[in-house]
């Protein structure tokens, strides 16, 4: 750097001595002119006066003022005349000047910075890039390899896009033009400079004034040779160092821009792995969420199947077992699932009455007797039927609270003798749903009788399934003759009627508690329990319904499948 600074303190001293001398020289050519013309100029006018033209000599005065005014004229004129010569002159000798003094591109030096640019491509190639986390800004040896690179990209972009050598080749044949004319042709530009001067002099009427035969030829190489030495200097010394000054800005200029962009690829890699570590995180909370899912549907079908299990298993016999293992089932490996399963879970107001029984069943098979007199109590209110008293009963009796067993055997008794004519209607309307043919016009005229006869049935969920079943076959029928004999507008009619009713008594039955798991297999054609039945055997009176949108909003959610 001091060298450097050195070097520019030297040319701005050299340059600054040219420009001393030159104006020394240009102030004390133009006073040589100057009293050149003043004299040449006066006794011009003085030859002028002395002549007496325009006025008689004898005049005195008037010669006088001849002189006096003429003098400035003729002064002007011979100070203008020799010095355009001067300028045409330097003008001339500028041009050679020029073609001298252009500065030259130097080729050993072009071949330096190409050599060096390549070599530190080829370094450049050698070397793994950093890694975008190893690249940070904090980092002096990441950003001083940046620059390393910024540089030699700079180096391969200066080598490969170079001023253009035209003017310089142009100008180098130029020179070689004059100085070859020049030698050959010598004698002649001897004759034709003599030449010149007799026409500037004779011709031109310089010869009027005094010592114009030395002044002129003087003029004209003292302004080919100025203009010579100004154009050279101006090409060797200014437009040197401004050429030197451009390529160094476009140096920096593609320094820069090559940082510009080492720092745009830095921060697009870090977009990038950021955005990769997002998707990753993105993907594994979506991961994370379908595994929930499974798991929640995997437990969802499992505490299906338990309350498959033991929502039909006899509580006295469940509460037998357990006071011989002490809780702990041993054997049944599908029962034992079932007890740890649902005993591990909450009595919620959610559940349905299938679900509280095997809830309750699983807390007496524990011997967890308080969680399992909840159960039962919540499902005699949930149930009102001598089973579900009975089973309370029983309950309580295991757990020593007697009198409360007592009231609920009471309970039992009382529903026992309210329930007996229902049952027995119960049955028959069973036997005209599942015998063959079916007639579910007997078993609708037997579940109005039970309405009618007792408000509450409206509110059995057992009752309102079998309706339900009942129009569903009915249904069906309806269905297949309009599709043999055409729907005429009292058969359509008929059938939405029956469509509205069933979907009533889905509702009820709904609205008691009844299992979806069950009403769900009784619509659903492609439900796995179906598998390999049919006939009497297949469970298929609300298949009707399965292709109507409404049916299956109030039978869902759907498990999936």
């Amino acid at each position: 750097m001091e060298d450097d600074l050195r070097d520019a303190d030297g040319e701005l001293r050299g340059i600054e001595v040219s420009a001393r001398l030159g104006r020394r020289s240009l102030i004390a050519g133009l006073a040589v002119l100057l009293l050149w013309a003043i004299a040449a100029g006066t006794w011009r006018a003085a030859a002028t006066a002395a002549a007496g033209w325009p006025f008689a000599w004898s005049d005195a005065w008037s010669a006088i003022g001849l002189l006096i005014l003429g003098a400035p004229f003729h002064i002007i004129g011979a100070f203008a005349t020799v010095a355009g010569l001067v300028v045409a002159a330097g003008l001339i000798g500028a041009f050679f000047g020029f073609l001298f003094g252009l500065p030259r591109l130097d080729p050993r030096s072009q071949a330096l910075a190409a050599t060096q640019g390549g070599a530190g491509a080829a370094r450049g190639s050698d070397q793994r890039p950093p890694a975008v986390d190893d690249a940070t800004p904090t980092e002096p040896a990441a950003a001083g390899g940046t620059r390393s690179h910024s540089a030699t990209v700079a180096q391969q972009i200066l080598a490969s896009y170079r001023a253009s050598p035209a003017l310089n080749e142009i100008a180098d044949w130029l020179t070689k033009i004059i100085v070859g004319v020049g030698l050959v042709q010598a004698r002649d530009i001897g004759h034709g400079f003599t030449s010149l001067l007799h026409y500037l002099l004779m011709d031109a009427g310089l010869v009027r004034y005094p010592a114009a035969g030395a002044v002129v030829p003087a003029a004209l190489i003292a302004g080919t040779i100025g203009g010579f030495l100004w154009a050279y200097l101006l090409m060797t010394l200014l437009l040197s160092r401004e050429l030197a000054e451009a390529a160094m800005d476009l140096e920096n200029a593609g320094v820069r821009r090559a940082e510009a962009q080492a720092r745009k690829a830095r921060k697009e890699a870090e977009k990038a792995q950021r955005d990769r570590a997002a998707a990753d995180r993105v993907a594994e909370a979506a991961e994370f969420d379908r595994d929930a899912a499974n798991r929640e549907a995997s437990r969802e079908q499992a505490l299906r199947m338990a309350v498959g299990v033991l929502r039909y298993r006899d509580v006295s016999e469940l509460l037998r077992d357990a006071t011989l293992d002490g809780g702990q089932v041993h054997a049944d490996a599908d029962l034992r699932e079932a007890v740890d399963l649902l005993s591990s879970e909450e009595l919620t107001e959610e559940m349905t009455a299938d679900e509280v029984r095997a809830w309750a069943n699983a807390q007496a098979r524990r011997l967890r007797l308080g969680d399992a007199i909840d159960g039962f109590t919540r499902l005699a209110e949930l149930r009102r039927n001598a089973y579900s008293q009975s089973d309370l009963a029983v309950v309580l009796d295991a757990a020593g609270a007697h009198e409360a067993a007592h009231a609920a055997r009471a309970g039992a008794q009382a529903e026992s003798i309210d329930v007996a004519p229902r049952v027995t209607a119960m049955n028959r309307i069973l036997d005209a749903l599942y015998r063959q043919p079916p007639q579910p016009d007997l078993a609708l005229s037997l579940i109005t009788a039970l309405e009618a006869a007792d408000p509450a049935t409206g509110e059995d969920a057992t009752i309102q399934m079998y309706k339900a079943c009942a129009l569903g076959q009915k249904h069906r029928e309806l269905v297949a003759q309009a599709a043999e004999g055409g729907a005429s507008q009292a058969l359509q009619d008929e059938i939405g009627m029956v469509e509205d009713e069933a979907f009533a008594a889905l509702q009820a039955s709904l609205d008691a508690h009844m299992s979806r798991d069950w009403l769900q297999l009784l619509m659903d054609p492609a439900h796995p329990a179906k598998t390999g039945l049919g006939g009497p055997e297949r469970e298929d009176d609300l298949e009707t319904f399965a292709g109507i949108e409404r049916f299956r909003r109030l039978v869902g959610p759907w498990p999936a499948r």
